[in-house]
């Protein structure tokens, strides 16, 4: 957009000129050009980049009312403002998606779908220990048989035996996994 000077500038805020004046000398706005004529300097103000700079630097509490209806100029919002937007509907976003998940998992663990991985551990250690016994005690029980016998084959075979009956006997659910 081309560069206005103070007086046009004024009236497309809508504000008095001495306004602009002020908001030059506090630093709120910056002036894009400055002519000097002979003993008068003029200043020029590229209203877009005025616009952003007015609506960032001016404190909402310190704009007057006016007596008569002022039409409000149309001023795009500062870029930051909407980036503050787009990053507070992010991090919402993110808080709402946090909370629906932790809900299902809720959800899901008192509807028996999910457990607790505390528990699946001390089931694990328990069926592990059931195994374990179960093993070491075919040993005890067949050794004075395999003793009396001297066929090799026949060995083999009740150890076959002893073995997929202790293994069966767990995959089968005779034996109590659930512990304490």
């Amino acid at each position: 957009m081309a560069l206005v000077s103070i007086r046009e500038y004024s009236r497309m805020r809508g504000v008095s000129h001495r306004a602009v004046q002020k908001a030059i000398e506090s630093g709120r706005i910056k002036v894009s050009k400055s002519e000097v004529h002979g003993q008068k300097i003029f200043y020029f103000i590229d209203p877009e980049s005025a616009n952003v700079a007015w609506a960032q630097n001016t404190d909402p509490g310190a704009i007057k009312k006016t007596a008569g209806p002022v039409t409000a100029p149309t001023i795009e919002p500062p870029r930051e403002t909407a980036a503050t937007g787009s990053m507070y509907n992010q991090a919402r976003t993110i808080n709402e998606t946090y909370k629906a998940k932790l809900a299902q998992l809720k959800y899901e663990e008192e509807s028996g779908k999910k457990i607790d991985a505390e528990k699946v551990k001390v089931l694990f250690f328990n069926k592990a220990q059931t195994v374990m016994q179960n093993m070491l005690n075919i040993p005890d029980r067949i050794s004075s048989i395999l003793a009396a016998e001297t066929n090799e084959k026949s060995v083999r075979d009740i150890l076959v035996y002893e073995i997929r009956v202790a293994l069966t006997c767990i995959a089968d659910g005779k034996v109590s996994l659930e512990g304490t």
